[in-house]
């Protein structure tokens, strides 16, 4: 019941914030500190002009949750197709992943 009260969540918020991309995850990174970043197929184009010189990479904060990382690493696994909400951009060149809908 966690799960499906946390995946609610995300669809709902989905809908509020900086920018909406699709795309499939083309590159996944993740490092030993909690730190996730994807890159979609399709890039973001809608989302990069959150920030002044984008890097291609949108981060998941270390703080996310588990049930949150899960998605983006069965998605990847699936070959998902995906909607993300960026939020906002981080440190000039980072874009910072906020919501995603398998689609």
């Amino acid at each position: 019941m966690k799960y499906i009260f946390t995946i609610t969540l995300l669809l709902i918020s989905s809908f509020s914030f900086g920018g909406q991309d699709f795309g499939k995850i083309s590159k996944l990174y993740i490092d030993v500190s909690g730190i996730m970043a994807i890159q979609l197929d399709e890039g973001f184009p809608t989302s990069s002009n959150l920030c002044t010189s984008s890097n291609g990479w949108a981060y998941v904060p270390a703080s996310a949750p588990p049930e949150f990382k899960s998605l983006l690493l069965a998605a990847k696994a699936a070959k998902a197709r995906l909607q993300v909400s960026i939020n906002e951009c981080v440190n000039g060149n980072s874009l910072q992943l906020h919501a995603v809908t398998e689609i």
